[in-house]
């Protein structure tokens, strides 16, 4: 889930660690030949059984945000049917003009894929399209598909009329890798789970069922489970985890009123335990602290451990070379990955 993708266009643009190796597969094919979900096939996606525990997940604020729709004065049964309902209704068809642009940069990547990542060439590639009144209209993934918002298509369309197109082509290379990997995290859990751990430093936990966090929290759908503490380098003993939740419960909005924290744990007796000095979480702005960021090299996406990945194998796959391109963890990656994503 790409918090940035709507900006400007013009904005846009070793180590043995234990990597897991994916399985041996067939080749990968010489060309892409992606999918393109029609509406009735994008409706039942987005809205039918296997997304129910999405909507299971969520609370009225969270729904508010994500559908601009006026739930109060709902149960919260009621705002969750309300919500699924409005996700079906607002799915869309692609255009032949965005299906050719979404074509034409996965053409320009798949040498890439094939040659460094052939486990990306290996998946299928599908897509479906939403309005920009889901999920705040921005990228994310559900299942195993790709799902656009109406804007950003537009925009994007925007910079390919204009012939802006090795910009465009870094960018929009980025968007398909970060996205496709959420995808990857799924169907190959062990692979990722030992990116998060030997590579990323974190180690998993039982997610918090707290209602002090839930009913003001937000369920990534690209990464739903918060369960990822990271040791804080210098401080032995003590932990975060990233947590996603809304600043605004009344009006609030998708992005703008999202906030990283950093849920405090310690460990105690050998045991990883959340901190409730007075009986809530112990909590505070993630960016600031300064352990944490430090270790990662994209501020805009640390709320997970899937988005820092994402980020990382985005990043090297698309050819980005802008001024994180030294960190070590950047450096480091494809070491990693040429063992993994064989």
């Amino acid at each position: 889930m790409l918090r940035r993708a709507l900006l400007p266009l013009v904005l846009l643009v070793g180590l043995g660690l234990g990597a897991v190796a994916a399985p041996a597969q067939t080749q990968a094919p010489e060309h892409p030949a992606p999918q393109f979900l029609n509406r009735s096939e994008a409706a039942a996606l987005m809205a039918g059984p296997g997304a129910q525990a999405y909507f299971d997940a969520m609370h009225v604020p969270e729904l508010l945000a994500k559908t601009r729709q006026d739930l109060r004065g709902l149960s919260l049964a009621e705002a969750r049917e309300r919500a699924k309902a409005h996700y079906a209704a607002e799915t869309l068809e692609f255009s032949a003009d965005e299906q050719a642009l979404l074509r034409w940069s996965l053409n320009a990547l798949w040498p890439t894929l094939v040659d460094k990542a052939p486990l990306y060439a290996r998946t299928p590639w599908k897509f479906a399209k939403i309005s920009d009144r889901v999920e705040g209209g921005l990228p994310h993934t559900r299942e195993d598909t790709i799902v656009f918002g109406a804007g950003i298509l537009q925009n994007l369309l925007a910079g390919y009329r204009a012939q802006d197109l090795t910009r465009l082509q870094v960018f929009l290379g980025y968007l398909l890798v970060h996205e496709q990997t959420h995808i990857l995290q799924r169907s190959h859990p062990a692979i990722f789970d030992g990116l998060n751990t030997q590579f990323l430093g974190f180690v998993r936990v039982p997610a918090p069922q707290m209602p002090a966090l839930q009913e003001r929290g937000v369920i990534n759908p690209d990464a739903p489970v918060s369960e990822w503490i990271f040791p804080l380098p210098g401080s032995p003993g003590e932990a975060v985890l990233p947590w996603l939740q809304l600043g605004n419960l009344q009006t609030p909005s998708m992005p703008r009123d999202f906030q990283k924290q950093a849920v405090r744990f310690r460990l105690e007796q050998g045991q990883w335990r959340l901190q409730e000095p007075d009986g809530r979480p112990s909590s505070g702005p993630l960016l600031e602290v300064q352990g944490y960021v430090d270790a990662f090299p994209n501020r805009n996406e640390l709320y997970h451990p899937h988005e820092i990945a994402a980020d990382l194998l985005g990043y090297w796959l698309a050819g980005r070379t802008d001024a994180s391109a030294q960190h070590p963890l950047r450096r480091a990656l494809p070491a990693w990955a040429t063992q993994s994503l064989k």
